[in-house]
């Protein structure tokens, strides 16, 4: 009797041991198969320049299992770096010129960052107040010295300084003459006899009266408002010899002699 519960005892213990380490090598074999380890010192032998922290895994039949993870360091400095570059993961570019409708930019996302196409800022937008043309705006206009919106048959157009429109600008036409202001810091005028205009005397409509030819007063003064109009310019003759008379010596024409040039600039012209 005696000898058969030394051996019950004996039986019992050997179960106990091996069951024991059946459950240790179970929680082993789940810990790794999670990627995990079972112990803090095989955590740190495996991955020695690593940061080891108690984590959990879950056996087959359900359950917690104390398991340990490695997980790389960061240095502050990397940490840093992170935050700074990475405050606003997408590079923005200017806006490009409209088409008539939309304006365009490149947004690429930053070298390092990890970018989300749901917060992509947007790479069109509508062009806003556009002049007439759609390929300007209102903005662009008056981002030019001394610039003004002005309306011209119900279109807006840029009126710039100068007498020739910017590069990528177009100047507002019409019969081959563009929309034009002149300018004359006061009157510009002189004492002649005659105009000369395209290279031709222009006799005086005195003469119809068979008289000689009249000195007076020519003046440019300029104009204001836009029109597409050559710029003023005219030749007052100071001096005149007769080249022809009619049957009762009234002069017919005549050649002009000490010519003055009167002439204005352009102030202003029309652009979109």
């Amino acid at each position: 009797m005696e000898y058969r519960k030394i051996i019950l005892v004996t039986v019992s213990l050997f179960s106990l041991i091996e069951l024991n380490g059946c459950a240790q090598l179970n929680q082993s074999g789940n810990c790794t198969l999670s990627g995990q380890y079972a112990d803090h010192q095989s955590c740190l032998s495996k991955n020695p320049s690593a940061n080891c922290s108690l984590a959990t895994a879950v056996s087959p039949n359900g359950q917690t299992l104390a398991c340990w993870k490695a997980a790389p360091k960061v240095t502050a400095n990397q940490e840093s770096v992170s935050q700074t570059t990475c405050t606003s993961a997408w590079e923005e570019g200017t806006w490009g010129n409209c088409d008539g409708k939309l304006k365009y930019r490149s947004v690429t996302c930053k070298s390092g960052c990890t970018c989300n196409e749901k917060t992509k800022p947007a790479t069109s937008a509508s062009c806003g107040d556009s002049l007439a043309g759609g390929f300007h705006t209102k903005q662009q206009c008056l981002a030019n010295p001394r610039a003004t919106i002005e309306l011209m048959n119900g279109e807006s157009y840029c009126g710039m300084s100068g007498s020739i429109c910017p590069a990528s600008w177009k100047a507002l036409t019409k019969n081959g003459f563009p929309y034009t202001t002149t300018y004359n810091n006061g009157s510009l005028g002189t004492v002649g006899y005659a105009i000369q205009r395209n290279g031709d005397f222009v006799v005086d409509p005195d003469r119809l009266k068979c008289k000689e030819i009249e000195s007076r007063a020519y003046f440019l003064t300029g104009r204001k408002t836009y029109e597409p109009k050559p710029v003023e310019n005219h030749i007052v003759c100071k001096k005149y010899e007769v080249t022809k008379r009619d049957s009762k010596g009234c002069i017919l024409d005549a050649d002009c002699i000490g010519s003055v040039e009167l002439f204005l600039r352009v102030q202003k012209l029309l652009c979109y």
